[in-house]
């Protein structure tokens, strides 16, 4: 059973329905998509009483009007774009109860670039190969293969409990920004770190890198000093997962987002540890990054404490 939860008067900058993407289909040249802050998408999920990879809206920068069409309880989590309920101000990693009539809006971002909005339920959409995460290039899951659009109806899925009782919760501030942090990018070596000077090495991992305009879900583009080449940028094209980092002949890293090309033919000096990627996700044009380089173990702990954290948060709500 469905329910029509909300009419959009705006769409917004870039408004999709994405969950945690479609892995398993890279082989076969089919990018994983889904929530570019998955971590937020989780935690926003947690929020509405739902599955951590539940259809969701992920909201860039500037977000859209709606128009609530039955009640619901719903959450908003990850970066902070000025949300308000009927007027007043909504913080984010928290979920609330809305009224048919309720109206939505964003002023603007506070922090961050993203932000998520679920809803009791999950929001339903197109399905392609088992996932609603939506990849525009290929005309694939949100609705109809496309971006939320003015005049659209969006309903939700049906709810095992009165979701009346999953709003006013909220994320404990330690752990909501924790992932946040302004830090360092931790990274591992990539498959092709031999391959750069030992003076390139040392650029890479010493100086900052401003997120260019050219940024998207596909990848950002970076801008500081060259990061130069033993000998050629060009390989044999090879996989390159979330958070691969690419530098090209002109010796300027990219990293590789959400919607990436399965394949790439560009040298891979690094990876970002995904313990990162809800930082990574939440940057802007202009602002700077800089890298630092960890172990395995490393990564894998962080990773680790992040689950574990998230694993206490739902399951001290009844969440899981």
């Amino acid at each position: 059973m469905t329910t029509p939860v909300f009419y959009v008067h705006k769409s917004g900058l870039e408004t999709t329905l994405q969950d945690q993407g479609r892995p398993g289909f890279q082989q076969y040249g089919i990018t994983e998509s889904g929530a570019m802050d998955g971590f937020a998408l989780a935690m926003g999920n947690f929020l509405a009483g739902n599955h951590p990879d539940a259809p969701a809206l992920e909201i860039t920068m500037a977000g859209p009007e709606l128009e609530m069409i039955s009640a619901c309880t719903l959450a908003l989590a990850g970066g902070d774009l000025g949300a308000r309920l009927n007027g007043e101000r909504l913080a984010s990693f928290t979920s609330f109860y809305v009224q048919p009539g309720d109206r939505l809006t964003f002023d603007g971002p506070v922090f961050g670039v993203r932000t998520y909005l679920t809803v009791a339920g999950g929001l339903i959409g197109t399905k392609t190969l088992g996932s609603t995460a939506t990849f525009e290039k290929a005309a694939m899951g949100g609705i109809d293969g496309r971006k939320v659009r003015k005049g659209d109806t969006l309903t939700r899925g049906s709810f095992h409990k009165d979701f009346k009782t999953q709003a006013g919760k909220r994320v404990h501030a330690d752990l909501a920004d924790h992932p946040y942090e302004k830090r360092p990018l931790r990274v591992l070596t990539g498959p092709e770190w031999e391959a750069f000077t030992e003076d390139g090495r040392r650029m890479f991992l010493s100086n900052g890198y401003q997120v260019t305009g050219q940024s998207n879900r596909m990848g950002y583009r970076l801008h500081g000093p060259d990061i130069t080449h033993e000998d050629r940028a060009d390989i044999l094209s090879d996989a390159v997962p979330f958070g691969t980092i690419q530098v090209a002949a002109d010796g300027q890293p990219m990293i590789m987002m959400a919607d990436r090309q399965t394949t790439g033919g560009y040298t891979r000096i690094g990876h970002v540890i995904t313990a990162d990627h809800p930082y990574l996700a939440q940057l802007k044009p202009g602002d700077e990054v800089t890298f630092q380089l960890v172990s395995m173990k490393k990564a894998h702990e962080a990773l680790s404490r992040q689950q574990m954290a998230c694993k206490k948060f739902a399951f001290a709500r009844g969440l899981t």
